[in-house]
């Protein structure tokens, strides 16, 4: 009867809230989900892990996912590419530098004997222009093996105060 009735009603108008309830729960948790792992995998890779991959999500998610995952992929391959190169910099700095040292001592040797065999000779002398000549050449070198050393191990920076009003007037030349 109408008992029955009133109560199925009842049940049927308490039961559509509930399921419209879980539904919603479901759905905004399908959406949330996938979200929250973007975020998550975005912050990883911000501190600087790029090991760090999204697990596999469905969807528009899916490619962003795939996308965000290679790109950190790229990003580490590149990190890796300019560790290398860097440390390659670094050896060859070194390299340089012992290079110019074992030049620089034989040349200060070199230019030492060509002084004392040209203060020898008479002003006049043609073996003296020719000394002149390899005394140049040593210097030429001397100057050569300080850039090499200057590359090697730069100077220390050196913090001065400036004008700001004359490097902003320089640097205003300089862009015109």
């Amino acid at each position: 009867g109408p008992h029955t009735w009133a109560i199925a009603l009842a049940a049927l108008l308490l039961t559509v809230p509930v399921v419209v309830l879980v539904l919603a729960v479901v759905f905004l948790q399908g959406f949330t989900r996938p979200v929250k792992e973007l975020l998550t995998a975005t912050r990883h890779l911000k501190s600087g892990e790029l090991d760090y991959r999204i697990p596999k999500l469905h969807d528009e998610y899916g490619e962003v996912a795939e996308s965000i995952n290679e790109m950190s992929s790229s990003l580490k391959e590149q990190y890796l590419l300019n560790m290398q190169w860097a440390e390659q910099l670094f050896l060859l700095g070194e390299m340089s530098g012992q290079l110019a040292h074992e030049i620089k001592n034989p040349l200060a040797g070199i230019a030492g004997v060509i002084q004392v065999l040209k203060k020898d000779l008479a002003p006049g002398d043609q073996k003296r222009s020719v000394l002149e000549e390899v005394l140049s050449q040593v210097e030429r070198m001397d100057k050569a093996v300080r850039n090499l050393l200057s590359f090697a191990r730069p100077p220390e920076p050196k913090m001065t105060l400036v004008d700001i009003n004359e490097v902003i007037g320089r640097l205003l030349d300089f862009l015109a």
